[in-house]
């Protein structure tokens, strides 16, 4: 179940309240990642524990899936919409892949993968330069992938352990700030980087 909750009179109100069909419920669609689309309000992808992104529609009253796309062997651990290309999407999972897809396919397999032996724990695109994006995985590790080139052209070591939350300045070119498991924050400069 999805809730759209209002603060109203000092308190929450939930507003609509959307249910998926209950044929199958299993707990190996829990959500693990959640990301609204960046233009079509109606439109949810979520990452589910079994490895799965689930495109949603939220049209009415009812929670439908539209598509499920695969490729993933382990939970799914972030979800990214390209800027500037609304349809294509990052998912990066706890089994190390990084995968593209394109929502306007019929095919539902990732469109471009990379993967790597430690978790891929957070994924994001540049706000300023919308070919790249940057990875973070379980041992610390941030990478920088230009799609132009279909390749990471930097890394760096940014915390001593797990990264578990990436941001891009949305207005300073290069700037990424990162935090980690190390109980850490950090501001990174990646345009001097490259």
């Amino acid at each position: 179940m999805l809730k759209v909750l209002a603060f109203r009179d000092g308190g929450l109100e939930a507003t609509h309240s959307f249910r998926g069909e209950r044929k199958k419920q299993t707990l190996n669609i829990a959500t693990s990642e959640l990301q609204c689309h960046p233009r079509d309000v109606e439109v949810v992808a979520t990452g589910s524990v079994n490895g799965r992104v689930l495109m949603w529609n939220l049209e009415g009253s009812m929670l439908s899936k539209v598509t499920t796309f695969t490729g993933h062997a382990k939970a799914v651990s972030a979800v990214a919409w390209r800027p500037g290309a609304p349809s294509e999407f990052l998912s990066a999972a706890l089994d190390g892949s990084i995968h593209l897809y394109d929502s306007r396919l019929p095919q539902v397999d990732p469109t471009w993968s990379t993967s790597r032996q430690r978790g891929a724990r957070e994924v994001r695109w540049d706000p300023m330069r919308p070919e790249y994006f940057t990875a973070g995985f379980e041992d610390g590790l941030v990478q920088v992938f230009d799609m132009r080139v279909n390749a990471a052209v930097q890394q760096f070591s940014a915390h001593a352990d797990h990264i578990l939350s990436m941001a891009w300045h949305p207005r300073w070119r290069g700037v990424l700030a990162t935090g980690g498991r190390d109980r850490m924050i950090k501001v990174w400069d990646v345009e001097n980087l490259l």
